[in-house]
């Protein structure tokens, strides 16, 4: 090929259009890329949801119900100064299930996980922000692990609370196992992981299908579906759904009726997806 008389190298016209070239490419595969990883960890998250699901019923059979909830306060802290010498048959009573319980850190006190591995889910160690109140711990901090047992509060967000139960307030925590319903004419009665009665745990106590285990609200900001961020919810019956975030907290464009009056009694009747 002959090179013309005086030609070297590229022009600046060439130069322009091989930038503009890779500019195109790199502002179409770039936002591609980001929605394949967080495709990626978001299909992490739900098998992970699911396997502590199944491992929440390994539990149920052996000792005749869940783990308790930890951290009536909201601290986030863990105790460490629990006997856990025969846990979880030492955590029997009221005070001791409320305030005293692991949560689902007795999976891991138990041995039923090798670790807290699986409370990490994958999205929110990449968006997690110290300052905000769903995620107040560092990934190295030992107490941290992840909001499956801890709140679900916001300052402009709070999770949806009833305010006709005593337990309203703790209805933000989105590993709750008792939720306060005593009356077997309510029907949410069975819609909930564990009944106290007289002070003690009911043994043995069997939760509907569409009981709401726990929930991430990880991918908020990241996945969408019909203009609203997407929560992820393990039911007791070991689906993982997702399900808009008006259905946790109040949100631009949400519906005006027939919403849940908390976020623990969505049931997966109420997910508008087909």
């Amino acid at each position: 090929m002959r090179r013309l008389p005086g030609r070297i190298g590229f022009t600046l016209i060439e130069l322009l259009l091989v930038i503009s070239i890779a500019a195109v490419l790199l502002a179409i595969t770039v936002p591609v890329g980001k929605s394949l990883m967080e495709g990626n960890r978001a299909a992490m998250c739900t098998a992970q949801m699911r396997s502590i699901g199944q491992v929440m019923k390994a539990y149920y059979q052996d000792w005749e119900g869940v783990p308790p909830r930890y951290d009536v306060e909201g601290d986030g802290v863990l105790d460490t100064d629990e006997d856990l010498s025969d846990y979880p048959n030492n955590v029997n009573t009221a005070d001791d299930y409320m305030v005293d319980g692991r949560g689902l850190m007795a999976l891991v006190d138990c041995e039923y996980l090798s670790g807290m591995d699986k409370f990490h889910c994958p999205s929110s160690v990449m968006l997690r922000n110290p300052d905000d109140p769903r995620r107040p711990e560092l990934a190295t901090d030992p107490t941290y692990i992840q909001s499956y047992s801890g709140r679900d509060f916001h300052p402009t967000a709070p999770a949806r609370t009833s305010a006709d139960d005593a337990y309203g307030t703790l209805n933000q925590y989105k590993y709750l196992s008792f939720r306060g319903v005593t009356s077997d004419l309510d029907p949410d009665y069975r819609r909930q992981l564990s009944l106290i009665v007289g002070g003690q745990v009911v043994p043995g106590w069997h939760p509907d299908d569409s009981t709401v285990v726990f929930w991430c609200n990880s991918h908020e900001e990241t996945i969408s579906e019909g203009g609203f961020g997407q929560y992820f919810v393990l039911f007791w019956d070991g689906s993982v759904r997702r399900m808009p975030n008006y259905l946790f907290h109040d949100a631009d464009g949400q519906p005006t009726s027939g919403l849940p009056v908390a976020a623990w009694r969505v049931s997966p009747a109420d997910d508008p997806t087909p």
